[in-house]
């Protein structure tokens, strides 16, 4: 995803949440379009990167190497919606169990 290419009048703020039996949450949400972006990897231990790996073989997408750009981590929520001027509607997407949340952030992008 290092060439996907935002349109649109937000940029994308980025965070990351554990729930309490361990899996992560990804939560995208508009911020301003200029705040600092940065590339996120979808694992941060080996752990996870080696069971993209074993997802990998038992026939899941190939996502251990995924790199994702133009994500502004833990930016502000953008002023239109942090003023309540407009009213933001939250989305969840359950992705699955063969894949990972990382392979669908083109989609909450």
């Amino acid at each position: 995803m290092g060439n996907y290419k935002l349109h649109g009048n937000y940029g994308v703020g980025f965070k990351r949440y554990k729930s309490e039996d361990g899996n992560d949450c990804l939560v995208f949400y508009p911020c301003q379009k200029d705040h600092k972006t940065v590339p996120v990897t979808p694992y941060r231990d080996a752990t996870k990167y080696m069971q993209g790996l074993r997802q990998m073989k038992l026939g899941g997408t190939p996502i251990a190497h995924r790199v994702i750009s133009q994500l502004s981590p833990n930016a502000p929520l953008q002023e239109t919606f942090a003023s309540g001027a407009k009213k933001l509607i939250p989305m969840v997407y359950v992705h699955g169990e063969m894949s990972s949340a990382a392979e669908c952030t083109a989609v909450a992008m």
